[in-house]
């Protein structure tokens, strides 16, 4: 429960993070009154929160019924790293150089999602963070926002595909090499790599999720 009033980002943050790691599940509706009672706050930040969340796509809104999670689905996963596959290279290819205390940094996040394999949870906020430090100086806003929705939204496949068993240790290899790529200061050479990491990573992830069903909660 929240000591204070959250804001509207950190409501949304919260909101997220539910989803991503499963207590907020695929497929079902939200009750407002019950989240915003657990969480300790009105429901006029919380329906804020979840307009936010509804435009990024981590959540559906029906027309008189509310909220719901949407389904984890083959095909949305494949668009979405396919999309990130293009973007993100795109994003790395156009920002600064990256300065000695950002390859720290990286080197930190992905060292700590190393050891953290066997947590999606912990796994996920590290990825996560690395990829939006790779994006953060890109000059172009829309671009590197678009690229951060992109990660949010691939997260919550991150967590589950562990859940069922799948192994991320090609994905940080494929991370280690764009940033030794990066180190180097050949950012064209990290974008390709990158770009090929997240084609490889929506060609091997569908096949682990079912297709969309009709919604009927």
């Amino acid at each position: 429960m929240f000591e204070r009033k959250p804001l509207r980002a950190d409501v949304g943050a919260e909101i997220l993070g539910r989803i991503i790691d499963g207590r907020l599940k695929s497929g079902t509706r939200i009750n407002e009154s019950h989240l915003a009672v657990e969480l300790g706050i009105s429901r006029t930040p919380l329906r804020e929160a979840m307009l936010c969340l509804t435009t990024e796509g981590a959540l559906a809104s029906d027309m008189g019924r509310g909220f719901r999670v949407p389904r984890l689905e083959g095909r949305e996963v494949a668009d979405v790293l396919q999309a990130l596959s293009e973007l993100l290279p795109a994003a790395i290819r156009h920002g600064r150089q990256l300065e000695l205390r950002d390859h720290v940094e990286a080197g930190n996040l992905l060292g700590r999602a190393r050891l953290n394999q066997g947590d999606p949870s912990v796994f996920c906020e590290q990825v996560y963070l690395l990829l939006r430090l790779l994006a953060h100086d890109c000059p172009n806003d829309v671009l590197r926002r678009e690229c951060t929705r992109l990660v949010r939204l691939s997260l919550r496949y991150l967590f589950e595909a562990q859940s069922r068993g799948w192994e991320p240790a090609a994905l940080l290899g494929n991370l280690e090499r764009g940033l030794d790529e990066l180190r180097r200061g050949d950012r064209t050479a990290a974008a390709v790599s990158l770009g090929r990491t997240f084609r490889e990573l929506g060609d091997e992830l569908p096949s682990r999720f079912p297709a969309a069903v009709a919604d009927h909660a």
